[in-house]
Formats: structure tokens, sequence, C-alpha cells
């Protein structure tokens, strides 16, 4: 399985430049880029890289403010992620671009403050591209997820965990419409 995973720091990423037609892109939205985002980032190459036959995934997350941009995840979402069996503390923090609606197929956002940011930028020809990343496990009590910055260890086991399941069945829904 071939992922390409952004590293990049305050530079929007160029996906159309290093995927192929059968690849899609998906990037991962949140406040700061240090806690949610990278851990779905994570848990969704790590949930397709254990698919075999799996479409390739261009993936990577960003913030919708610039508060940490060039720094790794909080220590606390690392951790949470190496519980998991899932390795994040090589990624770093990025602002979303403008030009990251041109450059990626789908743009998952974590809660409806960074859809909200994201709509007040977004081309109108572009919005179908923007999604609640909750959207897709049908749950009707769940309208986001949960930001854990201000919580304990717990609140980001269960960001971890919560974040497996969409990002499953964020793979389901993208492995079915590439079929």
């Amino acid at each position: 399985m071939n992922f390409e995973t952004s590293n990049v720091k305050a530079q929007p990423v160029t996906a159309d430049v290093h995927r192929t037609p059968v690849q899609q892109s998906v990037l991962f939205v949140c406040l700061g880029n240090i806690c949610r985002s990278p851990s779905a980032q994570g848990i969704f190459s790590h949930l397709a890289a254990s698919r075999a036959g799996n479409p390739k995934y261009v993936v990577d997350s960003a913030g919708t403010h610039d508060y940490h941009v060039g720094k790794g995840p909080d220590a606390r979402a690392v951790e949470a992620n190496r519980r998991a069996g899932v390795d994040i503390s090589t990624q770093r923090a990025r602002q979303f671009a403008v030009a990251d609606f041109d450059h990626f197929d789908h743009i998952l956002v974590m809660d409806e403050r960074n859809r909200a940011h994201l709509a007040e930028m977004c081309p109108p020809r572009l919005a179908h591209k923007v999604k609640p990343i909750v959207s897709l496990i049908g749950r009707d009590d769940l309208d986001c997820v949960p930001d854990p910055f201000h919580g304990e260890e717990k609140d980001f086991d269960d960001m971890v965990e919560l974040l497996f399941d969409v990002c499953g069945a964020t793979l389901d829904a993208l492995d079915q419409h590439a079929a």
C-alpha cells in the first residue's frame, strides 16, 4: 500500500502533483492541527494500510488556525494513538490554505466551528467537498469529534476510539465509491 502523508509546515499540499488517477485525496481538518486531525490522518492511513486491495489514498491534515504551525502533535494525542497502535509523532501542524479546496477530493472537518470557518473561504463550486467527519457513521447523537485539548488522558483515548469508528466508516464509503 502506498501512502503519502504530508509533514508540510505552512505550505498547502499539492496533492494533485503526487497522486495517480486512481488515488483519492483526503484532508482532515480541526482547529490547531495537533490533536484531532493528525489523529484522524494517522488512523485513516493505518486502517487503509490494513485493507488488502484497497485503493491508494493521499492523506493529510490541517488546522483552521495557525496556533501551532510547524509543531508536532500534542504529546497526549501521540500517546493515545501509540496505545492504539498508530504513530503520529512525525506529523507537523500546518494551517489550511484556500488551495486545499482544489487539491483534495474530500475535506473532513471535526466540528461545526471548523466547517463554518472553511465555508467562509470556500469557492461555491467546491463546497460539496467539505463534510463533517461524523456524517458517515449514522449516529444521530453525535455531531462532532469532541476536542480533547483541555481534557484528560481519557478524553484523548475516547477521541482515538471515536476516530477509529469514523475513519473506518469513511474508508468504507470511499472504497465503495471507488469500486
